[in-house]
């Protein structure tokens, strides 16, 4: 869990204010396209190989190589058990949760000189291919699309001095409204009516003035058996495997035409949290990681919870993969 700390000492560099309000582009000067950061990586690499004859790799060569190192996939929602009544405050009784409100349709990752960079992302890239033919706008008070950017640091925490922006890997996870969520609005489920107040408080607004309605994050190991993690590593994995987590306070919300945007801050976290974080970077490549996100609910009229959205993620390098994004 996060906690939040001081504003940052001055130690790393400031950037002037409108980086934040610059969109993610391209060479040619054009926005950012919404989930193509591994195309963009793979051109890289295939750019520095020849095909037969010196020519360029057949399009569809380009496509099962892009389709073979994708790192994300979609998963079942069951995987993850949620809050359900009656009277879960008594009871605790939590159960799989049936389906989902949104559906990943594309990931992004990007190694950024300061978190500013992958702030706001929805409003600097383009999102126009994630949305269906006639599809815009909010449906019931629900965005079509919902984006989650993880903020995550690449340089050492340290007890002993307070710093909170740096050098950084985003991971942006894209989700569009289902059929599901679409159904929940509708006959006003109660897990519906959460999300739809959640989104439309202000975006400033402090955690402990959201009262019980709080974003949670849940991270699941789903090879831990493949991983020779050690009796303490493991352990503690064990304990904390799939728990779900709030990051009070480590957050910001954006809004754009046909988006809502959480950006999950894991620089601001506490300093065991981040030390964790960063002793198992050389291992990212070799994990599968469940994630799923969800609005907290509690009294019986909300509950079940209901997920947001989740996402395997496979084998996903903090190192090499990624697109650099510029000073």
């Amino acid at each position: 869990q996060g906690s939040k700390g001081p504003k940052s000492s001055g130690r790393a560099k400031r950037r002037p204010e409108t980086i934040n309000h610059t969109p993610v582009e391209s060479k040619r000067g054009k926005k950012f396209r919404a989930g193509s950061s591994r195309h963009v990586k793979l051109m890289t690499v295939l750019s520095g190989i020849q095909w037969r004859g010196g020519s360029k790799f057949p399009g569809k060569v380009e496509a099962l190589i892009a389709e073979y190192i994708r790192k994300w996939e979609p998963m079942d929602p069951a995987v993850f058990k949620l809050r359900c009544g009656p009277n879960y405050r008594v009871n605790g009784f939590k159960k799989p949760s049936v389906g989902s409100f949104y559906d990943i349709v594309a990931m992004d990752s990007f190694h950024a000189p300061t978190k500013k960079h992958v702030t706001d992302v929805g409003n600097k890239v383009d999102l126009s291919s994630l949305l269906k033919e006639g599809e815009e706008g909010w449906v019931g008070g629900l965005p079509r699309l919902w984006i989650v950017v993880m903020q995550i640091p690449n340089y050492s925490p340290s007890f002993l001095t307070s710093k909170y922006d740096g050098d950084g890997f985003g991971v942006v996870f894209y989700f569009r409204l289902n059929q599901n969520g679409i159904d929940a609005i509708k006959r006003r489920v109660g897990a519906a009516r959460v999300t739809k107040k959640f989104v439309s408080q202000p975006l400033d607004i402090t955690d402990a003035a959201r009262g019980p309605y709080l974003w949670k994050n849940i991270v699941r190991l789903a090879n831990q058996e493949d991983l020779n993690l050690g009796y303490i590593v493991g352990g503690y994995v064990q304990k904390y495997n799939a728990k779900p987590f709030l990051s009070r306070n480590c957050k910001t919300y954006h809004r754009g035409p046909a988006h809502f945007e959480v950006d999950v801050d894991i620089h601001r976290f506490n300093y065991v949290s981040r030390k964790g974080m960063y002793a198992f970077r050389d291992w990212t490549k070799d994990l599968t990681l469940d994630l799923a996100f969800v609005i907290q609910c509690q009294e019986d009229d909300e509950l079940p919870e209901k997920l947001l959205g989740c996402v395997r993620v496979t084998a996903l390098d903090s190192k090499c993969d990624g697109v650099s994004l510029p000073q």
